[in-house]
């Protein structure tokens, strides 16, 4: 069970605890706090994801440098 989170970043667990505590900002009306972290956050939140949905598109045997089939 150690080696399942061996490799884990837990990115994508963070970003939605971002995102719920970004909602509990809003639902309370503490405005000053979101306006300052929502674009980071957001930010952070769309590369995790963005990252995870890359790697899973990206063919296994790609090597930095190879371009096309020659």
């Amino acid at each position: 069970m150690a080696s399942i989170f061996r490799n884990k970043t837990w990115k994508e667990e963070l970003s939605i605890a971002i995102v719920v505590y970004l909602m509990y900002l809003g639902i309370v009306g503490a405005v000053g706090p979101l306006e300052i972290l929502v674009w980071p956050f957001m930010f952070f939140v769309t590369a995790a994801f963005g990252m995870d949905e890359f790697s899973k598109y990206t063919p296994p045997n790609f090597k930095q440098g190879q371009r096309g089939s020659s």
